[in-house]
């Protein structure tokens, strides 16, 4: 699944941006972009409270730009848990076989973006279980293996500058961009988390993240993922060198410097899985069955070795 992206329409200065944003402490701070078209600059007061703490801006690099959509997984999980929820609230067995039935030919066209109708076969599976926890399980995980070699192609690459001042980083970053034509090619966009880092440290979130482009296989994907790590630590050596401490490990991340990490798949679609047991075995999560634990979750089992080999 994949999405073409326009550039936000506002022009200005990102580390003129940030570096005010983070000297004021103002965490509300939005720019109208075309994901978010009804945002507008924050207010003081009772207005920014009500705004999010922790937005992220998007800077758009190239509008022709290829990479899994983040938020498709999330729309599987919501198709689930809204059809699944109504079957949840019937006693009458009959009833409720009917109504799973019916949500399950919703699902199914979700999950594999079809209009056909499914076998029977593959309803007759879920509905045979009776068991509507191992059911959403079950759906998020073919829903997952399904879409697999997408997600599979989308590499992230955090930055926890940890001491040192985001803006710093962001400059760092944009000079990159500016100089190095190869560099602006290979990267989609980057986006700046603004909230506490306190807040940031508790949920895991990195809080920079540069996000490379996909390519239409994961060795391309990740070719260019280390291409663009590569120069980056080049870039970032000199403030490495002069914050050594305070740094951090964003979540299910694969590091690679103190300030630096990769991974592999959407962090929100790594959460989904997280919170849905295994089918097999009631202890694990889906997490666990598909993502390799001993890298801290960064890359897909079957593909860990390889990719760890590569980025070390």
């Amino acid at each position: 699944m994949h999405e073409s992206r326009r550039p936000c329409p506002y022009k200005f200065d990102t580390t003129t941006f940030f570096s005010s944003a983070v000297q004021q402490g103002d965490q509300y701070r939005k720019i109208v972009t075309e994901d978010n078209p009804d945002a507008t600059p924050s207010k003081q007061g009772e207005d920014s409270r009500k705004m999010e703490s922790s937005f992220y801006q998007y800077f758009e690099l190239d509008s022709e730009s290829d990479r899994p959509n983040p938020k498709y997984f999330e729309q599987i999980e919501r198709c689930i848990d809204r059809n699944l929820r109504s079957v949840k609230l019937i006693d009458n067995e009959t009833k409720k076989n009917e109504e799973l039935r019916s949500a399950l030919v919703i699902i199914y066209k979700i999950v594999f973006q079809t209009e056909r109708q499914p076998e029977e076969d593959w309803i007759d599976k879920y509905i045979d279980t009776q068991d509507l926890k191992k059911t959403e399980s079950n759906l998020i995980q073919e829903a997952f293996e399904h879409h697999k070699q997408d997600y599979a192609r989308e590499f992230k690459i955090h930055i926890e500058p940890g001491e040192c001042p985001v803006e710093e980083v962001v400059k760092e970053i944009s000079l990159l961009l500016k100089s190095n034509p190869e560099f602006k090619r290979a990267v989609v966009a980057f986006k700046v988390i603004c909230a506490p880092a306190g807040d940031l440290r508790s949920s895991g979130m990195p809080r920079i993240v540069i996000y490379p482009r996909s390519g239409q296989t994961i060795d391309e994907a990740s070719n260019n993922a280390k291409n663009v790590l590569t120069k980056l630590e080049n870039q970032l050596r000199d403030i490495e060198m002069r914050y050594a401490d305070g740094k951090g490990i964003a979540r299910d991340s694969y590091p690679i410097t103190p300030m630096i990490s990769v991974t592999q798949c959407s962090g929100d679609t790594k959460l989904i899985l997280n919170r849905r047991p295994s089918i097999i075995d009631a202890t694990k999560t889906l997490l666990d069955v598909n993502f390799d634990q001993t890298r801290n979750y960064a890359f897909l089992k079957g593909q860990s070795d390889t990719l760890a080999k590569k980025f070390d």
